[in-house]
């Protein structure tokens, strides 16, 4: 049985589980970038796995090494000085490339990355999380983003379910507010 390391809190993502689509190919609530030389750059997000919870898990392909590619959302509005926990169950066969999920705050002088992912999970599904206080930012303002580079060989898989960014303290609940529905007006999936 997978342990419930993520399941205590709302999650602050919009479409945590990107099951819902934009109709484009991307899930809704979530930038694609792409940067450098990144060909092949797929999130088969409408892809079947078995995740462990008994419900579909998001497939990613980065398919160069070359490059860059993410998805991201923002901004989030959270609280310095208080504790918040990221993570997700993963999956992987044969990762070779480097990939995370993390945070960063308004100007980019503090991050947040996890990037202790499995090079094989062999077939279990495996919690990588990160607890711990947000530093602060001018704005108050951040962004969160699930970013790799799996290289192109077709044995590479990398699986993710139940992503999650949430607060862990009474006051980052009650102070912290996620990407809302209005926010969607000026956030759209696109490739830049």
């Amino acid at each position: 049985m997978i342990a419930s390391v993520l399941l205590l809190g709302a999650s602050l993502l919009y479409n945590a589980d990107m099951s819902v689509g934009d109709g484009l190919g991307t899930p809704l609530g979530w930038n694609v970038n792409v940067r450098g030389d990144v060909k092949g750059f797929k999130v088969r997000s409408y892809e079947v796995a078995d995740g462990p919870d008994g419900r579909p898990a998001r497939v990613f392909s980065f398919a160069s090494a070359d490059g860059n590619a993410y998805l991201s959302q923002h901004p989030f509005e959270l609280v310095a000085g208080e504790t918040y926990r990221m993570g997700a169950y993963v999956r992987t066969s044969n990762l070779k490339g480097k990939v995370w999920f993390g945070f960063w705050n308004y100007g980019w002088t503090e991050s947040v990355y996890v990037d202790a992912f499995p090079s094989d999970t062999d077939g279990r599904w495996v919690p990588v999380v990160w607890e711990g206080v947000v530093q602060g930012s001018r704005t108050n303002g951040y962004n969160f983003a699930v970013a790799g580079q799996t290289g192109s060989d077709p044995a590479t898989r990398l699986e993710m379910r139940n992503l999650r960014f949430e607060a862990l303290t009474d006051r980052a609940r009650a102070l912290s507010r996620p990407l809302g529905k209005d926010a969607l007006k000026t956030f759209p999936s696109r490739i830049v």
